[in-house]
């Protein structure tokens, strides 16, 4: 995943946030209403990819690329607070790769 140059600059992004939060939030909702029992882990379904998607949309980041770096982020605080034993920190470590 190779960094790409910001496609607008900060306030364009900005001005335009209230569109990607509903878009956003509308498909992720969508994503969890549709299931057979409509049950979802709010934080792991909606608020942890919601959140990647606004702040990877205000500093630039392609939306392709929003899940790899969200998965990176939560193997490294994972890492860092997890309370990992020895293998654990090992596995956490070579996820990073």
């Amino acid at each position: 995943m190779a960094p790409t140059p910001p496609s607008q600059s900060w306030p364009a992004r900005s001005t335009d946030i209230d569109t990607v939060l509903r878009d956003t939030s509308g498909a992720y909702t969508a994503a969890f209403a549709g299931r057979p029992q409509r049950v979802a882990d709010l934080v792991a379904d909606y608020a942890r990819p919601l959140s990647m998607s606004v702040i990877g949309h205000l500093l630039g980041v392609p939306a392709e690329d929003h899940a790899a770096i969200a998965e990176q982020a939560t193997v490294l605080s994972g890492l860092v607070w997890g309370h990992l034993d020895a293998p654990g920190q090992l596995v956490a470590a070579h996820a990073l790769d």
